[in-house]
C-alpha cells in the first residue's frame, strides 16, 4: 500500500487553478499540439478547456499557450517556455510531496496495513 495526494493550487477565492485536470490538459496539448484534438480525447468541452487555461493565465499573469497560425500542416498550439517551466515545477512539487507522504506513511501508518 502507498498513499497518493492530488495536489490542487487554488486562488485567493479558493477556486482551483492548477491540479490534475489542468495539468493533464496542458501535458496533452504539449504532446498533441492541438487543443481541439486533446479536448476530444479527454472528452472535455473546448470552452471548459479554454476556461481552465484562461484561469491559469490570469493567476500567473503570463501566457501559458502560444497559437501558431497556418503553415504547411496548418496551425498548432504549443506551451510557452513559461508554461513548460510551470508544468515541470508542478511535477517536481507533486513528486516531492508524494515522497514525503510515503516516508511519513511508512513511519506512522504502515504498521496498520498488510504488507
Amino acid at each position: 500500500m502507498q498513499p497518493r495526494l492530488k495536489i490542487t493550487i487554488c486562488n485567493e477565492n479558493k477556486e482551483p487553478i492548477l491540479g490534475p485536470g489542468p495539468y493533464q490538459l496542458l501535458k496533452n496539448i504539449q504532446k498533441e499540439k492541438s487543443i481541439n484534438k486533446v479536448c476530444k480525447n479527454m472528452e472535455l468541452s473546448y470552452s471548459k478547456a479554454m476556461r481552465m487555461i484562461h484561469n491559469l493565465e490570469n493567476s500567473t499573469n503570463k501566457k501559458i499557450l502560444e497559437k501558431i497560425i497556418g503553415g504547411k500542416g496548418g496551425g498548432c498550439t504549443e506551451l510557452t517556455d513559461y508554461g513548460k517551466k510551470l508544468l515541470n515545477d508542478y511535477e517536481k512539487f507533486v513528486e516531492k510531496l508524494n515522497c514525503t507522504l510515503n516516508e511519513e506513511y511508512k513511519n506512522i501508518l504502515s504498521k496498520y496495513f498488510k504488507k
